[in-house]
């Protein structure tokens, strides 16, 4: 793992995956006595989205496959409805036709959820799971189904597509500041502009009425959760019950829901300290620690 820049881009693959979707990945597998990492990314997003501020960082440590799901980015449209199960299980067959795992999932916003599902369908090919700015459950009683679906089917989808203007001043404002966003930022731009309207609702459907407590008791393998404590969209109380249901290590990110591109250097480094924690570096699994926005 040397020789990579923080403004490494990782391979880019389409893959024909027997009996799914075809499936676009980054793929950077160099070391087959490294770690592997499966990143998922979150509701509206993209593997390049939410993840780019890693790529170079983690390029020096382990192996990482990062998707992207259906309907979302360059992912495939499905004549089925989106589903979390279905995303759960286009990831695993990923994952089986690169000869990879087990993987340490790590899973923002909605990839939380998938990776759940992942562990819980395929206990194989799940070494440890990083959660960032999810939750166990996103809805709970009728107050709470009311804003969900207000909030997210309604409001984040015109913050993220019909009003991408906002997204672009974002961008434009971290550009002047941040390098390596700047490097992104044509490419971000253009991200926030893929995917499916169809596949966004019913993506938020399925997460309206998920509910990980069951598979959260049942996993014994090392967790690790990234609270954003400044959260708007995912609630910092639904975070920690999370958390809580895991039992594994806490990593407190003081930034709100979008750290992922106004916070860069934070985020990545909350997200890498968590892997730490799970196995991918060298950290300590017993003590939380805490990562801040500069």
């Amino acid at each position: 793992m040397v020789g990579v820049t923080e403004h490494f881009v990782p391979e880019a693959r389409v893959l024909a995956l027997a009996g799914h979707p075809e499936t676009f990945a980054r793929v950077h597998v160099t070391d087959p006595g490294a770690p592997t990492v499966l990143l998922s990314h979150g509701w509206l997003a993209s593997a390049d989205l939410n993840w780019y501020a890693l790529y170079g960082a983690l390029a020096e440590r382990a192996n990482f496959v990062a998707i992207d799901h259906r309907g979302h980015g360059r992912g495939a449209h499905s004549v089925e409805p989106f589903t979390l199960v279905d995303a759960a299980d286009d990831a695993a067959a990923l994952l089986d036709h690169l000869g990879v795992g087990p993987v340490v999932v790590a899973g923002y916003s909605m990839g939380g959820p998938i990776g759940l599902h992942l562990a819980s369908r395929r206990p194989d090919l799940v070494s440890g799971l990083v959660l960032v700015s999810t939750a166990l459950r996103f809805s709970g009683g009728f107050r709470d189904r009311l804003l969900w679906w207000a909030r997210g089917a309604t409001g984040l989808a015109l913050r993220w597509r019909a009003q991408g203007r906002l997204f672009r001043r974002i961008v434009d404002r971290v550009s002047a500041e941040d390098e390596l966003t700047a490097a992104w930022r044509g490419h971000l731009l253009g991200e926030v502009r893929r995917g499916s309207t169809d596949d966004f609702l019913a993506a938020a459907r399925d997460l309206r009425g998920f509910d990980g407590a069951s598979i959260a008791a049942r996993l014994t393998v090392p967790t690790a959760t990234v609270v954003s404590r400044r959260d708007r969209v995912v609630p910092p109380r639904r975070q920690r019950e999370l958390a809580a249901a895991l039992g594994g290590a806490v990593v407190e990110l003081d930034a709100d829901h979008d750290a992922f591109v106004r916070n860069t250097a934070a985020y990545a480094a909350a997200v890498l300290d968590a892997l730490d924690r799970v196995g991918v570096g060298a950290g300590d699994p017993a003590q939380p620690t805490t990562a801040r926005p500069s």
